[in-house]
């Protein structure tokens, strides 16, 4: 009886020892984790602020298993919510956005025998070419959750760890596919009203006048708003003249205004003007490294619906969305227009 009793007092002790032990034992953790990815701050924020396309990157396995996520009315900013159902059920809210820089969340996750609070923050950094994510939970263990992973010799952060690159990885490449979307359309002839414009020349390889493009812009919006003469429509570059061989170009980049303006002799920027034309129209929706293929299927329209090209008047294309108004290359629209002859038309004698 009493050798029972001991082992009950011994058991009673390693209970109550242990009961200290984890009870003081800090259980609080702050996991963080980083990729970079070669997009814009803009893009890799919008992706994660809007809690819809957290179907599409977010795991909780490290083999991706898909959990089923159901969204609340407000996607995306304060008050966003978005739910998933796996292996227990799961919430992410919210809480607070910093544009392009900042989220604050708060992660409850629920089993049938627990329920656990996380705090989540993202971070975006720009880089050169790339945006380096931030992604840090917080949280703390409870109890049992302590004495259980200790009996199990299991290491809680190391697994949370594998979801969160798994989730990273998914993250990266879900917005290199979507970078990489574009579509081409011809939309057929077309009649383009012309007018005025002011405009800067230079010359420049293929290959560089989208870089080229962007600083002459630039330097004719600044003369223009520099002397109060509006805008009328978006900017514009004409081809006028081009080398096939050398693979170089002269071309003008320009800004649609409501009249003639009269510039010093000496300066750079000048006045132009666009008869009214008719011409084959090709929108590009997507990066400029399409606007070959573009182009391409334009020429080939005139060729198949038998137009000539108009030898008085140069290609020209209109940016519509560039870089100018957006970081994001999914959401750049280019018009390409090739100036065209009218097509000859015979008259019907009904005599």
């Amino acid at each position: 009886m009493k050798i029972l009793k001991y082992l009950l007092f011994l058991v009673l002790l390693v209970f109550i020892g242990t009961a200290i032990y984890f009870g003081t034992k800090d259980g609080s953790y702050e996991i963080r984790d980083s990729i970079k990815i070669a997009a814009p701050s803009e893009v890799v924020f919008e992706k994660i602020n809007h809690l819809e396309t957290w179907k599409d990157w977010f795991t909780l396995y490290s083999n991706d298993k898909k959990l089923i996520f159901s969204s609340s009315e407000i996607s995306s900013g304060e008050g966003a919510t978005v739910n998933w159902d796996g292996d227990g059920r799961g919430t992410v809210i919210t809480k607070k956005v910093i544009p392009n820089r900042e989220i604050d969340q708060e992660m409850i996750y629920k089993t049938s025998t627990k329920e656990k609070t996380t705090q989540v923050h993202w971070e975006f950094n720009d880089l050169d070419e790339e945006t380096e994510v931030v992604w840090v939970i917080q949280g703390e263990y409870g109890f049992f959750e302590k004495l259980q992973h200790a009996w199990k010799k299991s290491n809680p952060s190391y697994e949370m760890r594998l979801q969160k690159e798994k989730s990273l990885e998914n993250l990266s490449e879900l917005i290199k596919q979507d970078l990489e979307k574009y579509s081409i359309h011809v939309d057929g002839v077309v009649h383009y009203g012309g007018g005025y414009y002011m405009y800067t020349t230079t010359s420049a390889r293929e290959n560089e006048v989208q870089e080229k493009m962007v600083s002459m812009l630039s330097s004719v919006k600044d003369f223009l708003d520099k002397n109060n003469i509006p805008v009328t429509g978006k900017p514009f570059i004409i081809f006028n003249q081009t080398d096939p061989m050398g693979k170089s170009v002269i071309f003008s980049a320009c800004y649609p205004v409501g009249e003639r303006i009269i510039t010093p002799d000496s300066g750079n920027i000048v006045s132009g003007f666009m008869d009214p034309i008719s011409a084959v129209k090709t929108t590009l929706a997507g990066k400029y490294k399409n606007l070959v293929e573009a182009r391409n299927a334009g020429r080939n329209y005139i060729k198949s619906e038998g137009y000539e090209r108009d030898p008085d008047h140069r290609r020209f294309e209109i940016y519509r969305t560039s870089e100018i108004d957006s970081r994001n290359p999914a959401e750049w629209v280019t018009e390409i227009y090739f100036p065209v002859l009218p097509m000859e038309t015979t008259d019907l004698d009904f005599d």
